[in-house]
């Protein structure tokens, strides 16, 4: 079983310039207490040692790292894409893309990607999903943690604000940007929901 002693399992979370608020988030989901009984989201409470560190302390660290340590890397920088080259991604809708192989595992949005509507109906159909799985799963998560309404609550705006944003001026760098951000967030949650316990167990 995964983790049943003592000691908690080491995790390091590689974050690039566009990507450090999604690497913070997926930090604290891992941190909170957000189990109930034997119910387990995510991750068991308690059981992981999750670290954030910038792409330079990484490869400044590199000597220290064994292939014994679970990295899980995100965003598109060169050493995400090194790392995904090999790895076979169990996760891939609407631009967003998890996987791993071994103990290395790579999340990140295509950004050049532009959703169509049919698309972006069903992207929207899946971030509600999660986010109301989520919120239903972890109250105690919702409670404790401040920004939880930022992070929860953008996964389920009223359709109307994503699709002015994607269909009104689609082309406007700062609209793009809100999509990948939905993206992104939403990426981060299904990987903490259903991916997260699988890499780490295997």
């Amino acid at each position: 079983m995964f983790n049943q002693g003592q000691n908690k399992t080491s995790l390091i979370i590689v974050y690039d310039n566009k990507t450090e608020e999604y690497a913070t988030f997926l930090q604290q989901l891992i941190s909170q207490n957000d189990d109930s009984g034997e119910k387990i989201v995510g991750v068991r409470d308690g059981t992981v040692d999750a670290t954030i560190w910038t792409t330079k302390v990484y490869e400044d660290s590199l000597a220290k790292i064994t292939s014994n340590t679970h990295i899980i890397y995100i965003g598109s920088s060169k050493i995400a894409k090194n790392q995904g080259k090999n790895i076979s991604f169990t996760f891939s809708k609407y631009g967003m893309n998890y996987g791993w192989l071994g103990k290395r595992a790579v999340l990140y949005v295509d950004t050049k990607k532009m959703l169509k509507k049919k698309e972006y109906d069903e992207f929207f159909a899946l971030c509600k999903k999660y986010s109301e799985k989520f919120k239903k799963a972890s109250v105690n998560f919702i409670n404790s943690l401040p920004n939880a309404v930022k992070w929860i609550g953008v996964l389920c705006l009223p359709y109307f604000t994503w699709t002015v944003a994607l269909y009104g001026l689609v082309s406007g760098n700062s609209n793009h940007k809100k999509i990948i951000d939905q993206q992104f967030r939403c990426l981060t949650m299904a990987f903490y929901m259903d991916g997260l316990r699988k890499f780490l167990e295997g």
